[in-house]
């Protein structure tokens, strides 16, 4: 005997066919308007289809809810990819411990899918220590936490303002972030419920993990000047200025668009040029210096001559008459 058998035998009053729920709807006890049902069933209501395998998904949507049937097909992808601890669902005793475990899973998930998303710190049996470098990777990685550095609004700010680091057990999930506003050498700390403490006092974190912290946070530098410094995760191609010329963050809320292409730069991985073209401003009135003209400066990597160049103007404001021609090895 087949499962599905096994299941009409155990369930009689549950093995009935969709007519048979129509006929009960009869009022005639001799099926006289079961048939006027069935063409109104099938030519108005919003569930019918002729296609079999469509019908009967649409009634179970129906019978359990779309949120439901979709946590069920999320728990059994879940379960071939081997995130779920427990797949056995006769073991769960509704859809809300199985949207538990779902959530679970999706965590594991997306924790893989950020883990390029850091800057690893430390990492052993017990520890984690890191850097987000993400909004996606700060909500992963400070899941079970009130951090308001899981929540995007202060993220924005945070990665802005300061450098942050993830302390993380393993083994209880214990975490507590560190913190450091990129204009004090104040160190902070802040434990899972979002409670300040004083670093010196979480003596439960082992000393050369503390330490490697404590140097991590006395580095001048902002979350921001990690994601878009570049400076330690891998070299800078071709896509990375690209990506600054799309404007990532607002000029006004962090590094310019100079700022940042010097901090890709700073590592002389090319030997190329800053070049312009002499331009002469028209003569005008005074007045209207700011609308006397402008000149284009072309950023050229010779040392990759056929991936591309890149253009910043620049306004003459204080000098119409003069001609412009600029040449050197740095960025002026």
């Amino acid at each position: 005997m087949s499962r599905l058998d096994k299941l009409k035998e155990q369930h009689p009053d549950l093995n009935v066919s969709l007519i048979d729920i129509i006929t009960s709807l009869d009022p005639t006890g001799t099926y006289k308007y079961t048939e006027f049902l069935i063409k109104n069933f099938k030519r108005d209501n919003q569930y019918y289809s002729p296609n079999l395998d469509e019908l009967k998904g649409y009634l179970g949507v129906f019978l359990f809810g779309s949120n439901e049937i979709e946590v069920l097909n999320e728990f059994e992808r879940h379960s071939k990819a081997n995130r779920i601890k427990e797949k056995d669902i006769s073991k769960y005793k509704n859809f809300k411990e199985l949207n538990e475990q779902v959530k679970i899973a999706e965590d594991i998930e997306k924790q893989k899918e950020v883990e390029k998303q850091i800057l690893k710190i430390h990492e052993d049996d017990t520890w984690l220590v890191l850097t987000p470098l993400s909004f996606d990777a700060s909500r992963v990685y400070g899941s079970n936490t009130k951090w308001c550095t899981t929540q995007e609004r202060y993220w924005d700010k945070y990665l802005k303002t300061h450098r942050l680091v993830y302390c993380i057990n393993k083994k209880n999930d214990t975490k507590v972030a560190f913190s450091r506003d990129y204009g004090e050498d104040k160190f902070q700390a802040w434990t899972a419920d979002d409670s300040e403490v004083s670093p010196m006092f979480i003596d439960w974190i082992p000393d050369e993990i503390f330490l490697k912290i404590r140097k991590e946070l006395q580095k001048n530098e902002r979350t921001i000047d990690l994601i878009y410094g570049e400076t330690r995760n891998k070299p800078v191609s071709i896509s990375d200025i690209i990506n600054i010329h799309q404007g990532n963050i607002g000029a006004e809320d962090g590094p310019t668009i100079l700022d940042r292409i010097r901090s890709l730069m700073n590592t002389n991985r090319y030997n190329s040029n800053w070049t312009s073209e002499p331009y002469m401003a028209p003569v005008g009135p005074i007045d209207d210096l700011p609308n006397q003209g402008e000149y284009e400066v072309t950023r050229r990597i010779s040392d990759y001559p056929n991936q591309g160049e890149y253009e910043v103007t620049r306004r003459i404001s204080d000098y119409p008459r003069i001609s412009v021609n600029y040449t050197g090895d740095v960025l002026p």
